[in-house]
């Protein structure tokens, strides 16, 4: 449950609900306005609905303790793991990944340049490209 002590404002709870029931939302307002309390609580809110069951969040290296700080200050009980530099190394990262896919936590943080060394199943890069086909081949029937 969200912190009673920070209260949102009124465009932080529109751009939430945007997110969560609007499709694809890029949080875009200028520094300051409160981006990261948005998908924090968008990404709690989302698991709490029974809309997804974990979120990953890739953000800029240099942010990954800052943001899994603002996530405690706004969700006190929030079980996250923020990932470390160390945790990416390639002896750790099997580890990594099984504490990522079977612990129950509500995030998961990592940074930018991490995200790439997360591996991707053959039948989900199968599946993927068929989409992207299906979609082409939609575009150009209509």
């Amino acid at each position: 449950m969200m912190t009673a002590d920070i209260h949102l404002h009124d465009h932080q709870k529109n751009a939430i609900a945007h997110a969560m029931f609007g499709g694809n939302t890029l949080f875009a307002h200028c520094v300051g306005a409160g981006k990261t309390f948005e998908m924090i609580a968008t990404a709690m809110e989302s698991k709490r609905l029974g809309l997804c069951t974990k979120s990953l969040f890739a953000v800029p290296n240099h942010l990954t303790e800052q943001i899994g700080d603002d996530f405690q200050k706004l969700y006190l009980g929030a079980n996250i793991l923020v990932a470390t530099k160390k945790d990416f190394k390639k002896e750790n990262r099997q580890q990594l990944f099984a504490k990522i896919t079977t612990c129950n936590y509500d995030a998961v943080i990592i940074g930018h340049s991490q995200l790439g060394k997360i591996p991707v199943s053959k039948e989900r890069q199968v599946m993927t490209i068929h989409s992207q086909i299906d979609d082409i081949l939609r575009g150009i029937e209509n």
